[in-house]
Order: structure tokens, then C-alpha cells, then sequence
């Protein structure tokens, strides 16, 4: 994307972060981040903002199988919600399971006794007809017991609390991935009012110690349009940068009953 700036205040230093950091916990409405890395204690900010019922946004990168660098901290379990749902073909079928399954008690059993009666009284090929018949129920019966164990009643969802999108570093080594660019770029929107722009990361040593480089915008037509490149980006709109399925990281972290 390309937009111009109409006006803009620099900010250079080691202290360039801290006017970003203020405005940022003073938001009231909206905050997005784009940083490829972040903190544990940024994190936490985000997660206390949006408790605070300020809509957040996120886009970062996975690193070494963690979001961004949170300093051995793991967030997914707060940022990702489980949701499960009865389904009610599971349950017909569970049900169904149920009542072959007690038909096949019955039959087997009679099978049995029908059985000794032909091993006492009868020829050998009536003796093994029922024994081919006593196996195959035997069979189905412990088939239909598994399909019923392996059934579950629930269907399972995932969902983050909020707009979250992690693209995946090239370089990671632990997960699959084929992105072929890292996102390095910065930007902070706060209350769709303020932008800010620059080299600083989401972190504490970035906000807060390292010669960092920020420029700061109220200017609405730039704004405009680093929010149309936000929402490019959370509509999957490269089909070079992989990024974390949801779906199935939610299904690392938490159980999926059966029952």
C-alpha cells in the first residue's frame, strides 16, 4: 500500500515509544496492533483492554511455536475459547448403536444356546454353521460397541476473543508452514483517531529502552488506509504469508470429550 501523510510528528530516541504506550492504554474504543513480536506484559495490556470492552485487533508472527517472543509465557488457552454443540445425528446414531447393540446381546446369546443343543444332538456342519454364526455376531457386536465408544455427542469449535491473525515466520523450523515473506512492518491504530508507524515492536524494550524510530499521525485519509491494509491482511489476501489455523491449534490445547 502507499499513503501520504499530511501531517505527522517524529519521534526518535529511546523514549519514542512512550507517547504510543500512553495512547494505547488510554484507548476507549478500538486498538489494532501489527508487530511481529510482542511481550508477555503487552499481551496482558490487550487482554486487560479488551476486558475493558475496547475492541483489539492483532497481527503477528509465530515464532518457535509461540505467538510472537512472549518470554515463555503461553497465551492460546486466554486467547482461544473452546465451543462445543450437541449433534443430533451423533446422538440418533448413538442411539441406534445402542439398540443393535442389545439385539446382538440377545441374539448371541441365543446363538450360544442353540449352539450346545446342536453340538449335543446334530451333525458337525449344523455345529459349525452356529459356530460361524456365534463369531460373526460376536464380531459385529464388539464393532458396533467401538463405533458406539468413538461417537461423540458434541461437535467442537474454536474461536479467538478477538481478531487475532498469526502469520507463520518462514524460518520456523517446528511448524509446517509456506510462507515465503516475514511480515516485519509495525503499525498501531488507536480509536481509528491516531496511527502510529515506525521500527518499534509491540515490546517492553522497544516501548520503553531501544533507539527506536515512530511516527505519529492524526491525518483520517492515511488512517483510512492503514486500515484497509489491516483488514487485507485478516482477509488471508497473500497467498504467500501461511498463518496459523485456528481450528487446529484449538484442538492441540484443549480436550474433545466424547461424551
Amino acid at each position: 500500500m502507499q499513503a501520504a501523510i499530511k501531517e505527522a510528528t517524529i519521534h526518535m530516541g529511546t523514549t519514542a515509544g512512550k507517547q504510543l504506550l500512553e495512547d494505547i492504554s488510554a484507548a476507549r474504543q478500538e486498538v489494532i496492533v501489527l508487530s511481529p513480536f510482542l511481550n508477555a506484559e503487552q499481551m496482558r495490556l490487550l487482554l486487560k483492554l479488551h476486558q475493558e470492552n475496547v475492541r483489539i485487533t492483532l497481527i503477528t508472527t509465530l515464532c518457535h511455536n509461540m505467538i510472537g517472543n512472549l518470554e515463555g509465557d503461553d497465551f492460546r488457552a486466554e486467547l482461544i475459547k473452546q465451543y462445543k454443540r450437541k449433534d443430533p445425528e451423533a446422538e440418533h446414531k448413538k442411539e441406534s448403536l445402542k439398540g443393535l447393540i442389545t439385539f446382538l446381546y440377545v441374539a448371541l446369546f441365543s446363538f450360544i444356546l442353540t449352539g450346545i443343543y446342536t453340538y449335543l444332538y446334530y451333525y458337525a456342519y449344523a455345529q459349525v454353521c452356529m459356530l460361524v454364526l456365534v463369531l460373526l455376531t460376536l464380531f459385529v457386536l464388539c464393532t458396533a460397541a467401538s463405533e458406539l465408544r468413538n461417537t461423540s455427542l458434541y461437535r467442537y469449535s474454536y474461536k479467538t476473543i478477538f481478531p487475532l491473525k498469526i502469520f507463520i515466520d518462514p524460518g520456523n523450523q517446528k511448524v509446517k508452514n509456506s510462507s515465503k515473506h516475514f511480515i516485519h512492518a509495525k503499525a498501531f491504530i488507536i480509536d481509528q483517531s491516531i496511527a502510529y508507524l515506525g521500527s518499534a515492536d509491540f515490546t517492553c524494550s522497544s516501548l520503553s529502552s531501544n533507539y527506536e524510530s515512530i511516527i505519529r499521525t492524526e491525518d483520517r485519509e492515511a488512517i483510512q488506509d492503514l486500515l484497509s491494509e489491516v483488514k487485507r491482511l485478516c482477509n488471508n489476501a497473500s497467498d504467500d504469508m501461511d498463518f496459523v489455523d485456528i481450528e487446529e491449534w484449538g484442538k492441540m490445547i484443549y480436550d474433545e470429550p466424547l461424551k
